[in-house]
C-alpha cells in the first residue's frame, strides 16, 4: 500500500512537473509576443494613419470628380441669360453660386435645375439685386447649396 501511494505521489509529480513546464513554455511565448507587440504597435499605428490619409485622399478625389461631373451638367444647362461671376466650395460643404442674369425669371429656371440635380441639396437663393448696366436691368444673384455626399468606396470597412 506503501509502494501505491509513493507510486501514485510519484506520478501526480510527474504530471505536474509536465503542467508546470508547458505552463511555464507558454508563459516565456505570451511574454515574448507582448514584447513584439509592443515594439511593433507604432509602426502598426502610422500604417493605421497611413490607411485613414489614404482613404481621405480617395474620398476627396471621388467628391472633387462627382463635383465636377456636376458642375459640367450645371453648365450645360445654364440658361443663356445666365453668367457665373464667382464660385466657392466652402469647408461646410456648400457651394456659393454668384452671377448676373437678364431676368429674375432666368434665376429661377436656374434654380429650379439645380434643384433637379442629386448632387445638391438645401439650395437657397441667398440674394437677387436688380440694377441698370447700359439701359438694361440685369439681375445680380447670389445662390448656395449644399453638396450631397457620394457613396464612398470604403463604406465602413473594418480597419
Amino acid at each position: 500500500l506503501l509502494t501505491m501511494g509513493i507510486l501514485l505521489f510519484s506520478i501526480f509529480l510527474a504530471a505536474m512537473g509536465i503542467f508546470l513546464s508547458k505552463y511555464y513554455e507558454k508563459q516565456k511565448v505570451l511574454r515574448r509576443l507582448e514584447v513584439q507587440t509592443t515594439q511593433t504597435r507604432s509602426e502598426a499605428d502610422r500604417v493605421m494613419a497611413k490607411r485613414k490619409r489614404i482613404r481621405e485622399i480617395v474620398s476627396l478625389h471621388e467628391d472633387a470628380t462627382r463635383l465636377f461631373e456636376e458642375l459640367i451638367r450645371v453648365y450645360q444647362t445654364l440658361p443663356k441669360e445666365i453668367f457665373m461671376t464667382d464660385l466657392q466650395l466652402t469647408a461646410k460643404r456648400h457651394l456659393v453660386i454668384q452671377g448676373r442674369a437678364d431676368s429674375m425669371t432666368g434665376v429661377f429656371d436656374f434654380v429650379n435645375g439645380l434643384k433637379g440635380s442629386p448632387a445638391f441639396k438645401g439650395i437657397d437663393n441667398k440674394r437677387m439685386t436688380k440694377r441698370i448696366v447700359s439701359n438694361q436691368e440685369v439681375v445680380d444673384f447670389e445662390i448656395d447649396c449644399a453638396l450631397e455626399p457620394p457613396p464612398s468606396l470604403f463604406a465602413e470597412s473594418t480597419p
